[in-house]
């Protein structure tokens, strides 16, 4: 069984975007949002506080590069007036490890820390 890759997208503004650009096109963008949402690949909307007027994506696809295409063809992103920031992720799965020998914690350490 293959498991889903989750993906957390951060939609920024671009410098140059007005708000006005951005409401031009939202109704648009919230239906290709809804689509994506419909077939289980659009987890989550939500707005990013740190940030007016971004927002944070969460994404499960079968691969990275699934939720990079869906990303690319949303239109704020195809008009250049959201910049994304991609970041895919997998499960934390080491917490089995505090109850192993404490040896074979170090040892079992994923290649990406070594």
């Amino acid at each position: 069984m293959r498991l889903a890759v989750k993906t957390i997208v951060l939609l920024r503004p671009a410098p140059t975007t007005a708000l006005a650009d951005l409401q031009a096109v939202l109704v648009e963008e919230e239906r290709a949002l809804w689509r994506s949402h419909s077939a289980g690949e659009v987890r989550e909307v939500l707005y990013d506080l740190s940030h007016p007027g971004a927002v944070v994506l969460v994404l499960e696809t079968a691969e990275a590069g699934a939720a990079r295409a869906i990303v690319s063809s949303l239109p704020l992103v195809r008009r250049g007036l959201l910049e994304p920031t991609i970041i895919p992720t997998r499960p934390h799965d080491r917490f089995a490890n505090l109850f192993a020998a404490e040896h074979a914690f170090a040892q079992e350490l994923p290649v990406e820390w070594r």
